[in-house]
């Protein structure tokens, strides 16, 4: 009679410590030289490193080959985070990289913003004080080609992908309305443009109105669109319900780059979305930061600002929303979805109170788990005394996650600093084992989701003995099995690609004879 209520308790108690538990520092990396450096994007590869890129103006320690003033800084890491290699593409000018996206093929595209016209820069000399550029390197960093894009105002690339055409989507924020870009609403406005394989210009889409609008993130959707975010101080053109000052702007395309819908999200205060993932219902969630205590802001914690995460429905409706903070400034810059139905944000905070419990200095490496409905479920803070600021989180393919940004410190959780701001790295292991895992099925894992092709699965076994992966649509139809073969105990990862599915949400079914785990995976075009 009292085993069921023994086996409850234990449960309680294991669930009590696990919501105790972070993910550990696997390794850390400051990388630079003893002038400044920082990483606004990394990439893992498919050896397990990681190329990362931002900008240097060093030509010593890690750093070599600058041009002049500030370089798009491209860095490949192997999977211990050491250096196997490093360049420096650029000019004389101000050159520094935003986003880095892979190649089917082989090698990378990068995106920036340049005010170089020599070196390794060429195109028409707008005269503005920066251009959009795009190079594309192969996989040992070698220039394959570049472009440069813009008008007689400033521009400056944020994010791109490949297509599945072998094209290339470019975000960017613009000023011009000559030279390459069309149309301006006024001041800065969200651009993206539609490049063909080889860097040259297909077509390209103008949105804001006649105040600052700036693009941070886009975000390929499961109907072959875009969802694109940033920020807005317009109340005309294509912005309409702007909340007072800077609003949180999300705007969703289609695959023409067409406007479906916008929302401004925000307060009377000043509101930032920086980064965006899709969810497995076909909504989205927004990440940034607020100043506001009133509007679509519920819980602010009146520190300057909070990090702010938002869920929309797939019309952009808003369902829920969640102010994470203390009594000093935190923000989110980069969000990533969880195979549990869950996020992790990656940000800074130099609190030390509210939903932070500890700051080693100044501002800190902030990364927060939330659940499926926004709730804190752990959170962890990283750095020195000075100054650590991640830009961006990725997944990797043993569960764990990589983030990069910046680190002024020389002490804590930061190994070494070249003078100076470096790039830092951070490896950090698998978030803790979650209750599924522990209770009726393997521990599992899948990388990336949302994906566009390749898919990786990753299993922990105990005992050697067959697998099974099942692909199931929506209405349960069982459509495929990539995986069913004998595996040998310990840490397997096998590989399937998804481009014979529609872009959707899918459900996985990982079958070994230790249990069963689930996974929900949603294929974007």
């Amino acid at each position: 009679m009292h085993k069921p209520l023994l086996t409850s308790l234990a449960l309680v108690f294991a669930l009590g410590m696990h919501a105790q538990i972070t993910p550990e520092i696997e390794w850390q990396r400051a990388l630079g030289g003893s002038n400044e450096e920082d990483a606004a994007d990394i990439l893992p590869t498919p050896d397990g490193g990681s190329i990362l890129v931002g900008f240097s103006i060093s030509s010593n320690g890690d750093a070599s080959g600058n041009h002049g003033n500030t370089d798009f800084w491209v860095v490949k890491q192997d999977p211990a985070g050491n250096v196997q290699w490093q360049r420096m593409y650029g000019g004389s000018g101000y050159d520094g990289a935003s986003s880095v996206a892979p190649v089917a093929g082989g090698g990378f595209v990068i995106a920036g913003r340049t005010n170089s016209q020599d070196g390794d820069v060429s195109g028409p000399d707008n005269g503005s004080f920066s251009d959009i550029w795009v190079i594309r390197i192969d996989e040992l960093g070698d220039l394959i080609w570049q472009k440069k894009f813009g008008g007689s105002f400033s521009e400056s690339g944020r994010s791109i992908r490949q297509a599945a055409d072998g094209g290339f989507l470019l975000f960017a924020e613009v000023r011009s309305d000559d030279g390459d870009i069309d149309t301006n609403h006024g001041y800065a406005d969200f651009w993206l443009a539609k490049l063909a394989s080889t860097g040259e210009l297909l077509w390209q889409r103008s949105y804001g109105g006649s105040s600052d609008d700036a693009p941070f993130a886009i975000h390929p959707t499961t109907d072959g669109g875009n969802i694109l975010v940033g920020f807005t101080e317009s109340v005309d053109g294509d912005v309409t319900g702007n909340h007072g000052w800077a609003d949180g702007w999300v705007v969703k395309v289609d695959s023409l780059g067409n406007l479906e819908w916008q929302r401004a999200l925000g307060g009377s205060g000043n509101d930032f979305l920086s980064a965006v993932t899709l969810t497995g219902d076909g909504g989205y969630v927004v990440v940034g930061r607020t100043e506001s205590s009133d509007g679509d802001v519920i819980g602010y914690h009146g520190g300057g600002s909070d990090m702010w995460v938002v869920k929309l429905d797939a019309d952009g409706n808003l369902i829920w929303q969640n102010a994470l903070g203390g009594s000093a400034d935190s923000q989110g810059r980069s969000i990533i979805a969880t195979n549990d139905g869950g996020f992790i944000v990656a940000g800074s905070t130099s609190a030390s109170d509210g939903d932070v419990t500890f700051n080693n200095g100044a501002f800190d490496g902030w990364v927060v788990k939330l659940d499926s409905l926004g709730e804190l479920v752990w959170e962890k803070t990283m750095g020195g005394s000075a100054t650590d600021s991640p830009s961006t989180i990725r997944s990797t393919t043993d569960g764990g996650f990589l983030l990069a940004g910046y680190s002024q410190s020389n002490d804590g959780d930061v190994g070494f600093n070249h003078g100076d701001k470096d790039v830092w790295v951070v490896k950090l292991g698998p978030e803790p084992t979650g209750i599924s895992e522990l209770y009726g099925g393997p521990a599992l894992s899948v990388f990336p989701n949302p994906a566009e092709r390749l898919v990786s699965i990753r299993c922990e076994l105990v005992s050697a003995g067959p697998v099974r992966l099942d692909v199931f649509n929506s209405t349960g139809q069982l459509l495929m099995t990539p995986i069913h073969e004998a595996a040998r105990p310990g840490e397997q990862i096998w590989h399937f690609d998804t481009s014979v599915l529609a872009a959707g949400v899918y459900q996985l079914r990982f079958v070994t004879d230790e249990g069963m785990a689930t996974r929900s995976l949603v294929k974007v075009e």
